[in-house]
């Protein structure tokens, strides 16, 4: 993605990674049994 600044943007850190790909296992599985998976944001 494009470098962007403003409001919720910023340099990452890398720290969240593990959380990120964990998250992103956590949907699929279901997804493979035909189910689907809903994110939604906090804000």
């Amino acid at each position: 993605m494009p470098h962007t600044e403003g409001f919720c943007f910023g340099m990452s850190d890398g720290s969240d990674i593990d959380d990120d790909l964990a998250l992103v296992a956590n949907a699929r599985r279901p997804a493979g049994e035909g189910l689907a998976a809903f994110y939604t944001s906090w804000w």
